[in-house]
């Protein structure tokens, strides 16, 4: 059985991780910043990290950013999206 961490020191560890591969940064991402001293910052660049990271996708080429995007408070451009595996996505479409 793996050990289990309390919340805080697991994601101060994938935190870590994280910023210690930067080989799994894309190519277009900028070089990882230094390792923040606060928990609360751990968190902000791990959720930061992971809304931008593609890999998290099923074929590995969309991350949440790719539709949510920043410079439009978060919000899709354009009705409809292509999602993973080019599949097209309906923004206002309810989720089933």
């Amino acid at each position: 059985m793996s050990p289990r961490f309390p919340l805080p020191i697991a994601i101060m560890i994938a935190a870590a991780t994280l910023l210690a591969a930067p080989w799994l940064l894309s190519a277009s991402q900028a070089a990882p910043a230094p390792a923040p001293t606060d928990p609360r910052e751990a968190r902000v660049e791990l959720g930061r990290r992971l809304f931008f990271d593609p890999l998290l996708s099923g074929d590995r080429t969309v991350s949440c950013a790719s539709c949510h995007k920043p410079e439009h408070a978060f919000a899709d451009t354009v009705v409809i999206s292509p999602g993973v595996s080019g599949r097209l996505v309906c923004a206002t479409r309810p989720r089933s």
